[in-house]
């Protein structure tokens, strides 16, 4: 399915997080979460913060979380991508 956006607490602090499937078998493909604060400008920084990974047979489920709390940052834009590695 589609990644999912949510908000998830931790040590006291609000965080953006996103949820995708992951296929255990495409090891071909690398998976690309990312976020930035301004839309038109600056570089999408790659979320790195795993809080959770659930087995689901074939694939699993990846939660990550950005690494700036909605207290500190209130704009936050989050984009998914999917690269298909050439052998």
């Amino acid at each position: 399915g589609l990644p999912t956006l949510s908000l998830i607490t931790t040590n006291g602090e609000t965080y953006g997080a996103l949820t995708y499937t992951r296929f255990k078998a495409a090891t071909d493909l690398d998976y690309l979460p990312a976020v930035r604060s301004d839309l038109l400008s600056g570089d999408w920084v790659t979320l790195t913060n795993v809080v959770s990974v659930t087995d689901l047979g074939a694939t699993e489920a990846v939660t990550v979380r950005d690494f700036v709390s909605t207290v500190t940052n209130a704009t936050r834009f989050y984009q998914f991508r999917a690269k298909l590695n050439y052998p």
